[in-house]
């Protein structure tokens, strides 16, 4: 797995997922400052519900914007082999039936998936419990998670980027 493919696949995701809610916090915005979302009695929640709405899409965007600048400053770089796991790195895990998954560490965006050369990547934050357990970890270790569920993660590869 190319680590520069697989940031540059994650760049993009980011940068479109971005634009999108931005557009979409604008129609938010929009809507709970519009004349028609008044209350027109105390039982009317429509304007309040919107502005939850513009809320939460306000919190949404702002991570996406400190990914997106988390992508943007890795860059390309020159991948690096046999690191320790941290912010940026690449890692290939096999569980316990021989299944490998492959996920990238960043601050932000936990959940982002992107698909390389039909292999899926997932992000994962350093708060996760796999992105804690993570951390550090080299090669051939054998990561115990308790949470979600208890299972045995063995490290095949980490990469990253310098």
């Amino acid at each position: 797995m190319d680590h520069a493919h697989v940031v540059s696949a994650l760049r993009e995701s980011v940068h479109q997922t971005l634009l999108t809610g931005l557009a979409m916090a604008s129609a938010a915005y929009d809507e709970a400052t519009h004349a028609e979302s008044k209350a027109e009695n105390k039982y009317d929640t429509r304007g309040l519900e919107a502005s939850y709405l513009a809320a939460g899409q306000a919190v949404r965007i702002a991570a996406l914007r400190r990914v997106s600048a988390f992508f943007d400053q890795l860059g390309d770089g020159v991948a690096t082999e046999d690191v320790a796991a941290g912010l940026g790195a690449l890692v290939a895990l096999e569980d316990a039936q021989g299944v490998v998954r492959w996920s990238f560490v960043a601050p932000d965006g936990g959940g982002i998936t992107v698909t390389v050369n039909g292999v899926e990547v997932r992000v994962i934050t350093r708060d996760s419990p796999l992105g804690e357990a993570l951390l550090g970890a080299v090669e051939g270790d054998v990561l115990e998670l308790a949470q979600p569920r208890p299972q045995e993660l063995t490290v095949l590869r980490v990469t990253g980027s310098v």
